[in-house]
Formats: structure tokens, C-alpha cells, sequence
């Protein structure tokens, strides 16, 4: 039997834990046999962590994706409400986009030079999947469609693992032929709607698995690889499960019930919370200033010392 080709583009650093996890789950349901991934991913998250698609089995990967920097701050929301627009946020006079579309204009140099398309073209997947990165996975996706153009080949179904679907109209599906989205905003159609299907994202899964793994009651929900939940009352049953752990942690490091907590959390790697620690501190001071008493134009605001700050420490990081 001929194995499956499966070519997964893991488009920024964090989608390789993305990647990781759906080689995991498409080795379960087809079989380690049939299946050959190719494609780009496995970077090493720290010293701890071994490259996560590369333990699955993306052994030869085309590209190094620690060169693409997935958190650059650029516009993708607002600005999908008015038709044209939403293709204007990639234009290179888009003063706001403009660091982030430099960037990935430098990322697709940087795969053209090193021939990955052609490279995947020759090996013939049976399907692609791009995991985030709308502009350079446009950019990718553009050229398989350049290469397969004229010949006698047809090409594989492109499916893309992004955020929204909500601003996709019929013409996109020149692009690409199906869109994994993760955040359930409904998408503003007229008559129609893209081909697509909400997957949810790994973080709410694992912190709700989390949950009813610190709750005794719980565990009889908890699968493999699911938990059984109940339509009309997941939501009650998870809060008061969040309110004992919140208990829990509450009287294990002495904070009173009345006390108000300031969660922070700067980022996942020592490097990020170092860099975004200074504002984060002057966003604490401010927050403090408007909200808190004595300087709190609020008359029954309460006194700063009913402010509790944490601030995780992550042990896997560098």
C-alpha cells in the first residue's frame, strides 16, 4: 500500500506544538505505515525540549522556522468589516503591517532560495496543511499553484489551520481549499459560507483537561485523548470547579478572600517576560493609580493593599 505524503508547514515557532500534535493523532487513525510527513518544522523551544515535530517524524525538515518571528504585532481584526480592506493590511503602504510584512517577505526569500517548493513540488504530497501565517502562507500557496500550473498533474487540496474565517468570500477559494479555524466568531456571509470548520485551540482543551484533573469527582470524564462533557451543565460544573481550586490556592498562600488578584503572565519564554516586564510594571502602577485608593477618584475604590500580583514562573524556559 502506498503511503499517504502528508506535507505540514509549520509557519512560526509555536506551530510546531500545533504540528505535534495533529502527526500524533493522524498516526492513530491511519497508522504509522501509511503516512510520510514532509514539509518544515522542528524548532527546539529550549534547552529542555527536544523539536516536538520532529519527534513525530518530520525528520528531514526544508526550512528552519526559528527564523520566523510568529509574534510580530500586526493588524488582523478590525479592518475585515469593509470588503477591500482586508487585502489592504498587506499592502506595502500599510504603515501599521509594515514590520510584520517585511519580515515575511524576507521568510519567503529565504524559502525560494532554498528551493522548498520546488523540492515538495518533486516529492508529490497528497495533501498540504499551513498552520498560521496568513501572508506567508499565500505567499507558499500562490507558488504550488505556480508550479503545478500547465502541467499534467492535480493539485493537492490546500488547507490552512488559522484564527477566523469571518472575512472569506468565494474568491479566496482561488487560494486555498479549506481553513481549521480557532476562534468561534461566526463569519459575515451573504449567502455563503467557506468551506471550513472550527477546531478549537490545544490551550482551552489542556487547561479544561487540567481542571478536572485537580477535581476527584472529574476523573471518570477524563479519556485518552477527550473528556466527556455535558452540554447543560459543562459551564456550572466547570466553575465550581474553578472556584474550589481557586479556594485551594487562595488559603495555600495566604491571600484573603477579599483581596484582588492580578494575574501576569509576560510571556513563555524568560527572554519575553524579560523584555515585556518594565511595561507590564508601569501597566500594574497605572492599573493601581485609576482603580485603587488613595489615588482612585472612585469613592468606594479600595486601598492598594487589597491588590495581590502574581506572576507564574515557567521551569521550562530559557
Amino acid at each position: 500500500m502506498t503511503a499517504l505524503r502528508i506535507c505540514l508547514l509549520a509557519n512560526g515557532m509555536t506551530q510546531d506544538y500545533v504540528g505535534r500534535h495533529i502527526m500524533s493523532h493522524m498516526k492513530k487513525l491511519v497508522g504509522t505505515k501509511q503516512l510520510e510527513f514532509i514539509g518544515y518544522g522542528g524548532y527546539s523551544f529550549s534547552l529542555t525540549f527536544s523539536p516536538l515535530m520532529k519527534e513525530q517524524g518530520l525528520t528531514n525538515s526544508l526550512f528552519d522556522i526559528s527564523q520566523v518571528n510568529d509574534k510580530l504585532f500586526h493588524i488582523y481584526r478590525k479592518i475585515f468589516t469593509h470588503g477591500i480592506s482586508r487585502y489592504l493590511r498587506y499592502h506595502w503602504t500599510s504603515i501599521f503591517n509594515k514590520p510584520y510584512n517585511r519580515h515575511v517577505d524576507d521568510m519567503f526569500n529565504i524559502i525560494n532560495g532554498n528551493e522548498v517548493m520546488e523540492k515538495l513540488y518533486i516529492k508529490r504530497p497528497s495533501f498540504i496543511l499551513s498552520l498560521e501565517n496568513e501572508l506567508l502562507t499565500w505567499k507558499v500557496f500562490n507558488r504550488f499553484a505556480y508550479l503545478y500550473q500547465g502541467g499534467g498533474l492535480a493539485m493537492p487540496k490546500r488547507h490552512f489551520y488559522y484564527r477566523l474565517i469571518n472575512y472569506y468570500r468565494q474568491p479566496d477559494e482561488e487560494k486555498l481549499d479549506y481553513i481549521y479555524y480557532t476562534i468561534p466568531i461566526e463569519p459575515i456571509t451573504y449567502q455563503y459560507i467557506f468551506p471550513s470548520e472550527y477546531v478549537g485551540q490545544y490551550g482551552v482543551y489542556y487547561a479544561t483537561r487540567e481542571l478536572y484533573k485537580r477535581n476527584p469527582e472529574s476523573l471518570d470524564y477524563l479519556q485518552e485523548n477527550s473528556i466527556y462533557a455535558r452540554q447543560q451543565n459543562h459551564q456550572v460544573y466547570t466553575e465550581r470547579i474553578i472556584n474550589k481550586i481557586r479556594k485551594e490556592f487562595r488559603e495555600k498562600n495566604g491571600i484573603s478572600e477579599d483581596s484582588i488578584m492580578l494575574f501576569v503572565n509576560p510571556g513563555n519564554e524568560l527572554k519575553e517576560a524579560e523584555f515585556c516586564l518594565d511595561e507590564c510594571r508601569k501597566g500594574i502602577e497605572e492599573f493601581c493609580r485609576k482603580y485603587f485608593s488613595p489615588t482612585s477618584l472612585e469613592p468606594r475604590a479600595m486601598p492598594q493593599e487589597k491588590l495581590v500580583t502574581y506572576m507564574p514562573i515557567q521551569k521550562n524556559c530559557n
